[in-house]
């Protein structure tokens, strides 16, 4: 699992909370330039993915990792509740979305589901 996130806080505490619950977490990466490289050099089973990111924002990434794997499964993490970005992420082919600041069991259901197909 890659966590793409720049608030450094929010990247370590998710790190902490995948890991409890039995994942292997990859990075953070700090910015979606960051989080397209790592994506094409590990190939994780899912990306969790900021929206709003200096140098290359998430909307950029994903179209980045769509265009080198159309299978890529990606969660947004966003602060932002406005529905066209959000709709636009999913339309990009994101999974699904989760609203910071976020419940971690909200969080662990939705990458379940993701992860289960």
């Amino acid at each position: 699992m890659l966590i793409v996130e720049d608030e450094e806080e929010v990247a370590k505490l998710l790190a902490v909370l995948l890991r409890i619950e039995g994942y292997q977490v990859l990075g953070p990466a700090a910015n979606g330039k960051e989080g397209v490289f790592m994506y094409g050099r590990d190939k994780p089973d899912l990306v969790i993915m900021d929206l709003m990111m200096p140098e290359m924002d998430g909307i950029t990434a994903m179209q980045k990792i769509f265009a080198m794997d159309p299978g890529a499964r990606i969660l947004v993490l966003t602060a932002r509740s406005d529905m066209p970005t959000v709709m636009h992420a999913l339309q990009l082919g994101a999974k699904s979305y989760v609203l910071k600041p976020f419940e971690g069991d909200l969080l662990y259901e939705k990458i379940r589901e993701i992860l289960a197909g």
